[in-house]
């Protein structure tokens, strides 16, 4: 603090002592009991009797009591009025606070005024009694550098720079003091300066008188991996160029490098270079191409389109290629190259079933071996329902009811006869009875219109067929025998010398025999004698009877005649009558005729009946319409003897 503020402050502080000492004879005292001198209210000297309250005077209050120089209303120091109601100055000596540096202080209008800022140099005295100088308006102690030339000093150029020509410690500059003047010196130094040689390294320059020379200096060479000395040569002297490396081979066999320290000597240890694609461990830490996709040529396992597992093959550059590369096929019962075919290659595909057939020429399989071989063995299958051995035990489809396909006509229908069944699914299916009775046996066979019902039980006459008339057929009386229906004839009889001078037909019922003594029944033809037919001729000559031998039939006959006047011989052939089943029913064949009846005329001896001497005028006549006919009687023209003669054949019909 100034020592004019503190000669205000001294005075302000005796004014408040002052006050508080008189304030009890302010507010209380006087004549008027408390009341204001002269009855002034408030004391103020204002001659009002009452300013509305009753209250003491204060500095401060704006109004300038007794006692007060001034009162401004405020507390603010140095304006003029001080807080305690004094004035700030009056004389230029109130304002004096005794610094020489700040300059003489003048009051005006009883504020204090800052003098004018002493000269810097100007002695003064600091605190404490020490000697001084005044520097900007401040004491400030004694020393180089103020300004001020003093007694031990060359030179004060009032500033601490080394760069003029009082140096900082005010001595004079000169050459060689080691300090760099402005605009006169180049260098001051004994230390060189660096400089760029011609081939661009850090060089040295002297300094001489302070000016730097013409030359840069080139350096010794160091251990840099620069040409320091510019002799164009780099690291010369030195084990080997710093930073720069050399071919070498690494531990794992990779082509590494050795490089050169900062210190010129090749590092110890080949370092790996880094790992690229090429299917080696280039850097050495036992991994081959591990910071890409895969190894050139090695396989990954991928899944195929057909389900195998297959394998990429990394391609050159170090890349999985999309394709999964099915692998070749093995045995093992699957399709591995996706080819559509399993275990091909191989005799078979493992645990396939292959058919073979076995000794016994069966049907069988044999399984392909886990080696993809076919087995020598054709093992024997079980036994199907099939109608053959399968199983090799020479019996086809045993343990079945029946064999398979196999036909019995043993089986018993269900009208009780002898049917026919077939085996399916080896089993006897159902018994079918014959298509038509076949058997006549008394029994039902074919289950169907009775017993026996195409068995024979009658036998009678049907389509008739008249021959013709051979001898004088214009003489005589015409006449026509014919048996009755259901019987043929079996012989004539009548009268005769030279010729025939009469003739009756004889007729026989053929009928049915069954024989029930044996199974199947056993049927024949019986010939029972039949109905004589009337005479037919003349009484002359002699008698005659010619019949068939017993149960046959007469079916054809000759007739020999002399001239057209009347009938020569007479030849007659027989057959016997027997049952034959055609598929459908019984019907009659015929034995094969046998010559049996003849009649010639005595007249003409040496005649014979049947031969090779017939002359022309032999007629045969015979059935011709069926198989099973028989003559059936005669015809002819007869007077007093038998002028003209022939037959009529008719068909036997069996009738069940």
């Amino acid at each position: 603090m100034s020592a004019m503020r503190r000669t205000r402050w001294e005075r302000l502080r005796m004014l408040l002592l002052a006050s508080l000492a008189a304030w009890p004879l302010a507010c209380g005292g006087g004549a008027n009991g408390g009341g204001d001198a002269g009855g002034d209210a408030g004391g103020d000297g204002d001659g009002a009797t009452s300013d509305g309250a009753d209250q003491a005077p204060y500095c401060g209050n704006g109004t300038v009591d007794p006692g007060e120089d001034c009162d401004d209303g405020n507390d603010r120091a140095g304006d003029g009025c001080e807080p305690d109601c004094r004035w700030s100055c009056t004389s230029p000596g109130d304002c004096d606070d005794g610094d020489v540096c700040n300059g003489a202080e003048t009051c005006a209008e009883h504020v204090c005024q800052e003098g004018t800022q002493a000269q810097d140099g100007t002695e003064c005295v600091m605190a404490g009694g020490a000697r001084g100088v005044c520097r900007s308006g401040l004491c400030a102690p004694v020393s180089c550098g103020n300004g001020f030339q003093e007694a031990d000093e060359a030179c004060d150029d009032g500033n601490l720079s080394n760069a003029d020509d009082c140096l900082a410690d005010c001595t004079l500059a000169s050459c060689g003091d080691g300090f760099l003047r402005d605009g006169s010196e180049e260098c001051d130094t004994a230390e060189p300066a660096a400089c760029p040689t011609a081939c661009g390294t850090v060089g040295a320059r002297r300094c001489v008188d302070c000016a730097w020379e013409a030359d840069c200096a080139v350096p010794v060479e160091v251990c840099n991996g620069a040409d320091d000395d510019c002799d164009g040569e780099v690291d010369e002297g030195f084990g080997c160029v710093a930073g720069t490396s050399a071919p070498c081979t690494t531990s794992c066999g990779s082509a590494g490098i050795r490089v050169c320290g900062s210190d010129c000597k090749p590092s110890v240890d080949c370092t790996p270079p880094a790992e690229i694609c090429n299917g080696a461990d280039d850097d050495c830490d036992g991994n081959v191409d591990e910071i890409f996709d895969c190894v050139p040529g090695t396989a990954t396992p991928c899944p195929t389109a057909c389900g195998t597992v297959g394998a990429r093959i990394c391609a050159a550059d170090c890349t999985l290629p999309e394709a999964c590369i099915p692998p070749e096929e093995s045995c093992n019962g699957i399709d591995d190259d996706c080819d559509g075919g399993v275990d091909e290659g191989f005799d078979c595909a493992a645990g396939s079933v292959l058919a073979c057939m076995t000794s016994c020429g069966s049907s069988s399989v044999r399984l392909c071996t886990a080696s993809c071989t076919v087995p020598a063995e054709c093992p024997v299958p079980q036994e199907t329902c099939n109608g053959r051995d399968d199983d090799c035990d020479g019996v086809p489809d045993d343990g079945f009811e029946c064999v398979d396909g196999s036909s019995t006509d043993a089986c018993t229908t269900h009208c009780g006869s002898r049917g026919s069944a077939v085996c399916s699914a080896c089993r006897w299916g159902y018994c079918h009875p014959p298509a038509r009775e076949t058997v006549c046996d008394g029994i039902d066979d074919d289950c169907q219109n009775g017993i026996d019902e195409i068995c024979p039980q009658t036998i009678t006459t049907g389509l008739r067929d008249d021959g013709p008339i051979y001898g004088n057929t214009s003489a005589g009386i015409p006449f026509g025998d014919i048996c009755p229906d259901g019987e043929v004839l079996i012989g004539v009889e009548g009268r005769g010398g030279c010729w025939f001078d009469g003739i009756q037909a004889i007729c026989g019922k053929p009928v049915v025999e069954k024989d029930t003594s044996v199974i199947p029944y056993r049927y024949s033809v019986r010939i029972d004698p039949g109905t004589p037919m009337p005479y037919h001729g003349g009484a002359g000559g002699g008698p005659f009877s010619l019949h068939c031998h017993p149960n046959t039939v007469m079916v054809t006959f000759q007739v020999k005649y002399r001239s057209t006047e009347y009938v020569g011989d007479v030849m007659f052939m027989c057959s016997g009558l027997r049952f034959n089943y055609n598929g459908f029913n019984f019907d009659l064949e015929l034995d094969d005729p046998q010559v049996v009846l003849g009649y010639a005329d005595t007249c003409t001896p040496g005649t014979y009946i049947w031969g090779a001497e017939y002359d022309a005028s032999d007629i045969y006549w015979g059935p011709s319409f069926h198989d099973e006919a028989a003559i059936s009687g005669i015809r002819g023209r007869a007077g007093a003897y038998v002028d003209a003669l022939g037959a009529s054949a008719v068909q036997m019909v069996v009738n069940p």
